[in-house]
């Protein structure tokens, strides 16, 4: 998890860096503020227009494919679906030791009501 959230960070690192101010307003970036960590240095983006956006979309681009950020999504989606079955049976069976069966009855009744047939009878067998 802690390479994860080192990438989302360094992602997020990345794009502040790209959206950062003109060259313009600073001076050389070699002032004690820039040293000490308080002001940004100047940005190599252009600064209006579809020019600023293409550069913005291309370094996001760039920093996406440099940090793997499409195989880290992939496989957190992959592991949440795999984790999906058995977090539901933990949960059904916990319900079900803490429930009174007569009203565990009756709520499976009303949703036995709601589901198609074959899903219906799918569950009835399986209680």
């Amino acid at each position: 998890m802690t390479r994860l959230t080192d990438r989302v960070l360094a992602v997020g690192g990345a794009l502040a860096a790209i959206v950062r101010r003109p060259a313009e307003e600073v001076d050389d970036g070699e002032s004690p503020e820039w040293r000490s960590g308080h002001e940004l240095p100047p940005s190599p983006a252009p600064r209006h227009g579809i020019a600023r956006w293409r550069f913005l979309l291309g370094e996001l681009t760039k920093r996406f494919r440099e940090h793997h950020t499409g195989i880290v999504a992939g496989s957190l989606a992959y592991y949440a679906m795999l984790t999906l079955v058995p977090s539901l049976i933990a949960t059904v069976a916990i319900y079900g030791i803490i429930t009174d069966p007569a009203e565990l009855e009756l709520q499976i009744a009303s949703v036995i009501d709601n589901l198609p047939r074959a899903a219906a009878s799918l569950i009835t067998e399986q209680l």
